[in-house]
């Protein structure tokens, strides 16, 4: 690497540490010119202290700024990332709405099929609808094998799932079925 690059890195470093840093400042100001600095000029390193920052929010405009900015993400990558945070129990609080802006960006999600019906079947009812829709919005195909497996998942937990998520279970089943 030569010196150019390794400054260049270092730089980049830096700006992830300082977008980190301001990102956690009691300063709302801050926090949306650093939303705004790091939609323009951001990478996908700063997403965890994003949805940090997004987890711990009181104030409802910059919550949807943050929103909005992981809505905004389009590389493969945050999938994973943005889903590793929904599968961890310390930000249940903010599930539903992780899910929400997972189906609203529109990112690939077929390879977590088992794992949305394993939320559908186990989550609340609101947390359960955003699984579904995330499911509903896959345009992507599923292996015919992981639908059926689902299908049958479904189908078994029909008699002991909250009567809230019937008729959705219904209509998940069906939305599987496109798959096979």
């Amino acid at each position: 690497m030569d010196k150019q690059s390794s400054e260049k890195s270092k730089k980049k470093k830096t700006q992830e540490q300082i977008w980190t840093e301001r990102l956690s400042s009691p300063n709302q100001e801050v926090v949306r010119e650093t939303i705004k600095e790091i939609r323009d000029f951001g990478n996908i390193k700063i997403l965890p202290a994003v949805i940090e920052r997004f987890a711990s929010e009181k104030n409802e405009g910059v919550k949807n700024e943050l929103a909005k900015l992981l809505m905004d993400i389009k590389r493969k990558e945050a999938v994973g990332i943005i889903f590793s945070y929904v599968q961890n129990d310390q930000y249940c609080h903010i599930r539903k709405d992780l899910l929400s802006i997972l189906w609203q960006s529109r990112m690939n999600l077929s390879s977590y099929i088992n794992e949305l019906v394993d939320l559908f079947i186990s989550e609340p009812f609101d947390v359960a609808f955003e699984a579904f829709t995330v499911i509903e919005y896959i345009e992507q195909p599923v292996d015919k094998q992981i639908a059926q497996e689902n299908i049958d998942k479904l189908k078994l937990h029909i008699q002991t799932i909250d009567e809230s998520k019937k008729f959705l279970l219904v209509d998940l089943v069906n939305l599987l079925k496109r798959w096979i």
